[in-house]
């Protein structure tokens, strides 16, 4: 098992460099104003504000369109909208014809542009003004507060209300659309203005791929069996029995929508309190002990993008750090080192928000017994249940 998920994990990494499109229907508007229909290639923020790769209905080769060859191409599946716009830069010294995501459009306009460390946001007014105001970082000063947002600020003076958003909040794309939005409804509540807010209120799956999880399970200890068995000071035989366990676990589900739509790579760190007891020895017969582990677990999976609920099956390479907490004589075992593979089958369950987890794990490890001299090559196996949160 451990040579097959090994060869797993290099042909994955090998996979990178033959990453498959990510293609999403949408549309290309062209600078005569026809709208052409097919798919559009989706990558990052920042790539999609500098090219838009697109195929025609029935095209196998793909047209690259960059900025100014084409008024404004969308994604279909969940609104996101580019412009073709020749703005300032963050300097303000040239301007740059870029891709720009349209997030509302009304008497009071906003276009976002990712850059380094932030992003770009450009407020236009329906007279055409425009006002360039970039996102602060949390430990900004009131100073620098000010000067990033003064132009914004400033532009934004017929609402009182969207003012104080822009302050508290600062700039981002989700508080750059509500902010807005509060501008246009404040300006003209009879309704009669014009709004559109493109970015889709829940992020697809493929937008937001990193995904914070929190798990809680049960691990039970499945075979030692002879395994067990080990020699302590000499001539002492001891075998130990483990008891199930509850077990808490917090990690990141990575997706990787550019080499295909359900697969992801995992990261868990989990944490188990165990208690066991020494038998078979005319020494430590009947002594219980506490155990604390400590468990690394890296690994891809795939999730199965076709129903509702979404089989899941994951594999990887784990490590461990197994603590003793009632030590005995100098010879006594007082801690392990644990090497091994793992692999697991579950559910992805998508609520209103986040996701819910549920999953089952084979484990088999390769000890290094810490404590004596010599090592423990026999195997621990591990069988355990969990249900987690995705945020």
């Amino acid at each position: 098992m451990r040579t097959l998920i090994l060869s797993f994990l290099l042909m994955f990494v090998m996979g990178i460099g033959f990453a498959q499109k990510n293609l999403r229907e949408g549309i290309v508007i062209t600078l005569s104003g026809d709208t052409l229909h097919g798919d559009i290639e989706y990558r990052t923020d920042a790539i999609n504000a500098k090219q838009c790769v697109f195929y025609t209905e029935g095209a196998t080769e793909a047209k690259t369109y960059l900025p100014g060859e084409i008024s404004a191409y969308r994604f279909l599946d969940n609104g996101r909208y580019y412009v073709s716009r020749t703005v300032p830069t963050d300097d303000n010294l040239f301007e740059q014809t870029l891709f720009l995501e349209y997030l509302v459009r009304g008497q009071m306009s906003v276009y976002y542009l990712p850059i380094v460390n932030g992003g770009l946001f450009y407020f236009e007014n329906e007279e055409g003004k425009l006002a360039v105001s970039r996102s602060t970082p949390r430990n900004a000063t009131k100073e620098e507060r000010r000067n990033a947002l003064n132009e914004a600020y400033a532009i934004l003076n017929g609402s009182t209300k969207a003012r104080e958003m822009l302050w508290e909040k600062g700039l981002s794309p989700q508080n750059a659309t509500q902010l807005t939005a509060a501008y246009n409804n404040e300006v003209c509540p009879d309704g009669q203005c014009e709004i559109f807010k493109y970015r889709a209120k829940k992020r697809p799956q493929a937008d937001r791929t990193l995904c914070w999880v929190l798990k809680t399970g049960y691990i039970h200890y499945v075979d030692r069996s002879s395994n067990a068995i080990r020699t302590v000071g000499g001539n002492k035989r001891v075998k130990i029995e483990m008891q199930p366990s509850f077990s808490l676990s917090a990690g990141i589900d990575y997706y990787l929508p550019r080499l295909s739509k359900g697969l992801l790579m995992q990261a868990y760190l989990d944490y188990a309190h165990s208690t066991g007891e020494y038998i078979k020895s005319y020494l430590y017969e009947g002594t219980t002990f506490h155990a604390d582990e400590f468990t690394l677990k890296v690994g891809p999976a795939y999730q199965l993008p076709i129903w509702k609920v979404q089989p899941r099956i994951s594999l990887g390479v784990s490590a461990s750090i197994e603590k003793n907490t009632i030590p005995f004589d100098d010879d006594a075992i007082d801690g392990n080192v644990n090497f091994g593979d793992y692999i697991g089958l579950g559910a992805y369950i998508p609520l209103s928000k986040g996701a819910l987890l549920v999953d089952v794990e084979y484990a088999a490890y390769a000890t290094w017994q810490c404590g004596y001299n010599d090592r423990w090559n026999a195997d621990l196996n591990k069988l355990s249940f969990s249900v987690g949160y995705q945020f």
